[in-house]
């Protein structure tokens, strides 16, 4: 048992609720149900049932109007509801549109439900879609955790881990009576732990709001990630800067560390959000002989989300060094090429020459993935900056063909030399996305390119992008593939067999191959084995009928096994006795 649960509790308090106010509509449609029934029985009359069906058809023509001595007489009809009404009631809630409504009207019902009746409530549960049982099932522990604690939790147990999380949090929030030790092993029993560590950091950082540098303090000392409790963090910060003003951003950075600025960057940015001009002027001003690079970068990375000129030019009024100003230069880059990268290169003479390099390539792959054609003309006009812009086009061509592949490879034919090596590189980047989308016409285009300096067809890249969603049809087109491809394509597809689990299909299926090209396909196919699932690889070894094929295996798994250690220790020379000589590995010493 933990405490002895609240004896006597105000279920339904007298006063109007945020779910009232958030819906006039269906407050009123609820209480003209109640008000036309009559309560002293648990069957309703008939004229009471009629005027239940009668507003079920009705609800969408109620008048918007409900004051408070509506909301005081439905709370107290409501207490008075036997279950029959309160399940005509639910059946009404499911008629609403808004989401919100929705949701907080039920979580009242289920509220009352299961304070006469917990065990029926959770079976009523069943007639909430299931995406939207969380905020119900928060009614249901509310008052369950009020009345019953210890039955609520053994019954949270067997909930799945949603809602048993959602359950979890309303026994958190609703019995804040109990002791933290008590609250913590009930986390623990519930599987929640984090919660209520994050939970117990908020509670004591809210209660000493009033002092931002404690109430700070509280949140970076704690076992909780900062990351989950950012919102709580920036509202600190708010109320460190209503106190303090811009000279909270200063506390702010001598509290941070390097592994959590990027998350210290959005309180900073928050902070100055009002006014990012000034609050860079206060930095710039006061650390004009020690620098505050961190606090600088957060601010212009924000200020240039909606000023990115003016952010550009406070840079100019810094007395700071080369490498200093080019980090502050592409934090408003950064921001600028996320929303206006067209803009930015219009722009690109504005900044330092150090900076331009960096700037065009992230500028010109953002415009890519609206204006992929402007993008690579932009690139051609820009190649005296760029110098080799091999790598670039291929990107850029790349991320075309997410979005159009038949049209970035229409303009890769039309542009690239044929037999050209930028012909190949280019027709590279465009045939994964064309290899999902158009297989056919995939393989056609890769069957198309020449074999240039001995290098493998272009097939084996097409059957490597089908055999991750088709194995069937991989295999299909694999008596298409040229020789210099055919031992990858067959390695390719027996992975993804592997990864499937069908290991005996996979080890079959290089039978087909001879020489280098078998010698490739066991060697890849092992590792995907060793990887995937090492412990079936382990228990199948001894299957093998092939000792060739066995002595592979085994010494794939043991090269595997000397960076991840799944094999255990006792195991390792059984293993090692199915290697053949010819195939005996260095072992990699890890350090």
């Amino acid at each position: 048992m933990f405490l002895q649960s609240k004896s006597q509790f105000f279920r339904f308090p007298f006063g109007i609720t945020k779910s009232l106010v958030k819906s006039a509509s269906i407050v009123l449609l609820i209480s003209s149900i109640i008000a036309n029934a009559d309560f002293s029985n648990d069957e309703p009359k008939s004229d009471q049932v009629a005027s239940i069906d009668q507003h079920r058809e009705e609800a969408h023509i109620l008048p918007p109007s409900f004051d408070f001595a509506n909301s005081v007489e439905f709370f107290v009809q409501l207490d008075n509801a036997k279950t029959r009404e309160l399940n005509d009631l639910l059946d009404l809630s499911k008629k609403i549109s808004q989401n919100s409504v929705r949701h907080e009207a039920q979580f009242v019902i289920f509220r009352k439900l299961a304070s006469i009746d917990p065990i029926l409530a959770l079976r009523q549960l069943n007639e909430i879609p299931e995406n939207e049982r969380e905020v119900s099932i928060k009614g249901i522990f509310r008052e369950w955790s009020l009345s019953d604690l210890d039955a609520a939790l053994d019954s949270a147990k067997s909930l799945s881990a949603p809602l048993r999380l959602a359950a979890l949090q309303a026994i958190l929030k609703y019995r804040d009576d109990l002791p933290r030790d008590v609250r913590l092993k009930i986390s623990s029993e519930l599987g929640g732990k984090q919660f209520a560590l994050i939970q117990f950091s908020r509670e004591e950082a809210i209660s000493n709001l009033n002092e931002p540098d404690k109430a700070w303090d509280i949140l970076l000392t704690d076992n909780v990630a900062d990351v989950l409790q950012l919102q709580l963090l920036i509202r600190i910060g708010l109320e460190w800067a209503e106190v303090e003003g811009f000279d909270a951003l200063f506390h702010i950075n001598a509290s941070t560390n390097r592994g959590n600025r990027s998350l210290m960057a959005k309180v900073v940015s928050a902070i100055a959000d009002s006014d990012p001009k000034g609050a860079f002027a206060h930095v710039a001003e006061l650390s004009a002989q020690s620098l505050y690079p961190f606090l600088l970068q957060a601010i212009v990375l924000h200020w240039a989300h909606s000023d990115p000129v003016g952010a550009l030019n406070a840079l100019s009024t810094l007395n700071i060094d080369h490498r200093g100003l080019k980090i502050l230069e592409l934090a408003v880059a950064n921001s600028w090429s996320a929303s206006q990268p067209g803009a930015l290169l219009d722009e690109l003479a504005r900044f330092s020459p150090s900076a331009q390099v960096e700037i065009v390539e992230d500028a010109l792959e953002e415009l890519a993935r609206t204006n992929p054609r402007d993008a690579i003309e932009r690139m051609r006009s820009l190649k005296e900056l760029i110098g080799n812009s091999t790598g670039i086009e291929k990107k850029l061509v790349g991320i075309w063909s997410h979005d159009q592949p038949l049209a970035a490879l229409e303009w890769v034919l039309g542009e690239a030399q044929p037999q050209s090596a930028r012909r190949l590189e280019l027709i590279e980047s465009v045939l994964p996305s064309l290899s999902r989308s158009h297989p056919e016409r995939a393989m056609e285009v890769a069957l198309q390119e020449p074999e240039i300096n001995n290098q493998l067809g272009l097939e084996h890249l097409v059957i490597n992008e089908i055999s991750d969603f088709d194995i069937e049809l991989a295999l299909k087109m694999l008596p298409q593939v040229r020789d210099s491809a055919r031992g990858l394509s067959f390695a390719w597809i027996g992975g993804a067999i592997m990864r499937t689990g069908d290991h005996s299909r996979a080890l079959k299926l290089g039978e087909e191959l001879s020489g280098y090209h078998r010698a490739l396909f066991y060697e890849s196919v092992g590792d995907a084995w060793a990887f995937a699932n090492p412990q079936q690889m382990l228990n199948a070894l001894k299957d093998i009928q092939s000792k060739e094929i066995q002595s592979v295996m085994a010494q794939r798994l043991l090269q595997v096994n000397d960076f991840s250690h799944v094999i255990a220790p006792e195991e390792i020379e059984q293993v090692e006795s199915l290697v053949e000589p010819q195939d005996q590995y260095q072992k990699n010493e890890v350090q």
